[in-house]
């Protein structure tokens, strides 16, 4: 499959565009916006800080699923393939051990590194972006694949940060947007500000595992021409 250049932030829109991924995208939010007003906002309002803590949980457990759909789309539509809702889940699924386990050490490296500064932090972050895509192509082990994001991600730093600031730029605006309607009196009862908040932040987080995915495949192209091309976007 030939490469195209084609930049991340376009090709993660149109990984979005799958009706399967953005209303799997939709659902979760929905259940996760459920479960805070439900749970956590009343464990907040009574002070249970162990509830807090494992409110967190299914959260976490659920975004390597989220991340394992958004690649397998990813790279069908690199492959100009139509993926359906049954595929999109069960290589999802798959993935979903793999996925987590990225997820959890490598934020917990950088979540670590910004403790003492917040540039070394930054750094890790760009470093690891691609650690989930190396560990759903390659089928990479946790270290194998944190060390194949480092080697991809040279010489691509700044293409990274811009799209990961870009990116995560929105999710921050939504958040900001569901602060802002609880502390305006007319906006407090606007029962789908915070919803709409929860669904923006989801597609903004799917949009950055995707572009990611854009990243690494026109990364991993050159060393992989003969022997298997498949992951490299098409124009």
């Amino acid at each position: 499959m030939r490469q195209s250049g084609r930049s991340p932030i376009p090709f993660a829109l149109h990984v979005l565009t799958n009706p399967s991924l953005l209303g799997m995208t939709v659902a979760a939010a929905l259940l996760t916006e459920l479960f805070y007003a439900n749970i956590v906002e009343r464990a907040v309002a009574e002070q249970r800080f162990a509830e807090i803590a494992l409110a967190s949980i299914p959260t976490a457990l659920a975004r390597p699923l989220l991340d394992g759909c958004t690649l397998v789309v990813a790279r069908g539509v690199a492959r100009e393939l139509q993926v359906g809702a049954w595929e999109m889940l069960r290589e999802g699924v798959r993935a979903w051990p793999r996925l987590l386990a990225v997820n959890v050490f490598s934020g917990l490296f950088v979540g670590v590194a910004s403790l003492f500064l917040v540039v070394p932090g930054l750094v890790l972050a760009v470093r690891y972006a691609l650690a989930s895509s190396a560990a759903f192509e390659d089928r990479c082990g946790l270290l194998a694949s944190l060390q194949r994001s480092s080697e991809l991600s040279r010489g691509r730093f700044w293409q990274i940060a811009l799209t990961l600031g870009t990116l995560f730029g929105a999710v921050i605006a939504f958040s900001f947007l569901a602060e802002l309607a609880a502390v305006i009196p007319r906006l407090e009862e606007v029962a789908w500000i915070p919803v709409t908040s929860t669904i923006g932040s989801d597609i903004a987080f799917s949009l950055v595992t995707a572009a990611c995915w854009c990243v690494f495949a026109t990364a991993r192209a050159p060393a992989t021409v003969g022997v298997d091309d498949e992951a490299s976007p098409r124009g």
